[in-house]
């Protein structure tokens, strides 16, 4: 029972649209823009707290969908840096919030790490009558060990992370991995759902038609990587292992799109092993560009290093890779191999270069066995595409509304 109850509306005519608030420590990308989208199509007010990008605009609507953008610097590197960036994010979101709750008295208030701590910036609006959900789309504590490796940060991370679950009213995990790991450090089972955190189809438009895949024997096979290009999603192991299967098959070609700090080292790495003519970087792209790369790839590539983060979620790429039809090479991780089965995924262990290029040559070689995997892969994502992750979505944040207009 709140504290102070919201008034209750008027009974003669229509009845008010429910309220939400989404909150983003992010530009306004395609994850956030779903599931405001899936609440404004069942009704909702919303509005939309996030990150400024250059050149866009502070506030703006579109539709029953308002936005306000605060120009937080966003940096990366030290320890120091996340958490003064972390902490403006906290105390600017938290006097937005409240001053916007305490004018339109929000229903629903959903925060989505990172950072975890976030949730708490809904404190007054909770206790105000609000439902506060936390979305956490990556596992903090993990990642956090994994890019630095520090023990107390772990600790004091997994801390603030069941401290934000306590709070939140419902919590949304993103692999039933990443679930079961709150779980065994004693959040509440039946307060924490898992959404799949894949990219909707209308952020990317797969093609409707079966895709025509080359033959080795007459045609450069065409290989794809994306996203960022950091030491943990295994760009090294990629190269050095293209530079082994070409023995083999030398009309392998291998795109890579993204940015990141390893970007001069792997260019480096291409020219010591003879691989400018194999290679391609081709930086930042946009969606459309990116498109059409998928368009004409036979193989995507996610090689992310083993790690306590890398085994409870999955990547996006790959998603993004079945919903191409592009048959997927992925390094063997439990969460991925737990969703996907042997005959939908090409597996290699992680971080053994030798391992990958087998699968490279394997793939590559075979365009039946890349038509049959690719179809497979298609038909084991259906459940998790968003058209169907929507629903589980919806139906978790309606019951917790519902429980407290009820009540």
């Amino acid at each position: 029972m709140p504290l102070f109850p919201r008034p209750q509306p008027q009974t003669n005519g229509p009845k008010p649209r429910p309220r939400a608030a989404l909150v983003t420590f992010r530009s306004f990308e395609m994850h956030a823009r779903r599931e405001s989208k899936a609440l404004a199509d069942q009704g909702y007010d919303v509005d939309i707290i996030c990150l400024r990008r250059d050149g866009e605009d502070r506030t703006d609507t579109d539709g029953p969908v308002r936005f306000t953008r605060l120009a937080i610097p966003k940096t990366r590197g030290s320890l120091v840096r996340y958490a003064l960036s972390y902490g403006s994010w906290f105390a600017s979101g938290a006097a937005l919030l409240t001053m916007r709750h305490l004018r339109r008295r929000y229903d629903l208030i959903q925060v989505t790490s990172l950072p975890d701590h976030q949730i708490f910036a809904a404190a007054i609006p909770k206790l105000l009558g609000a439902k506060t959900v936390l979305f956490l789309k990556e596992p903090t504590s993990e990642l956090f060990h994994t890019l630095y490796g520090n023990d107390s940060l772990t600790k004091a991370l997994r801390w603030i992370e069941m401290k934000a679950i306590d709070f939140a009213d419902l919590t949304f995990a993103v692999t039933d991995q990443h679930r079961q790991g709150y779980v065994d450090r004693g959040a509440d089972a039946d307060r924490i759902e898992v959404v799949v955190n894949c990219t909707p189809q209308s952020a990317l438009r797969p093609p409707k038609q079966a895709r025509a895949l080359a033959n080795v024997s007459d045609n450069d096979i065409t290989m794809i990587c994306p996203g960022t290009i950091e030491a943990r999603w295994g760009h090294e192991c990629i190269i050095r292992a293209l530079a082994l299967a070409i023995e083999e098959v030398p009309n392998l070609r291998l795109i890579i799109t993204g940015e990141g700090s390893l970007v001069d080292p792997l260019l480096e790495l291409v020219d010591e092993l003879g691989l400018a003519d194999n290679v391609s970087f081709e930086g930042w792209v946009t969606l459309d560009r990116l498109e059409h790369l998928f368009n004409e790839a036979d193989i995507g590539l996610t090689a992310q290093q083993a790690s306590p983060y890398s085994h409870l979620v999955h990547t996006g790429k790959m998603y993004e890779y079945m919903m191409f039809g592009i048959p997927c090479i992925s390094s063997r991780l439990d969460s991925t191999a737990s969703y996907f089965g042997e005959d939908t995924v090409t597996y290699f262990e992680p971080d053994d270069c030798v391992d990958l290029s087998r699968a490279m040559i394997k793939l590559a070689r075979d365009p039946e066995l890349r038509r049959i995997q690719a179809e497979k892969a298609a038909r084991a994502f259906e459940p998790y595409d968003w058209t169907h992750q929507r629903g589980i979505y919806l139906d978790a944040v309606s019951d917790l509304v519902e429980s407290s207009s009820s009540s």
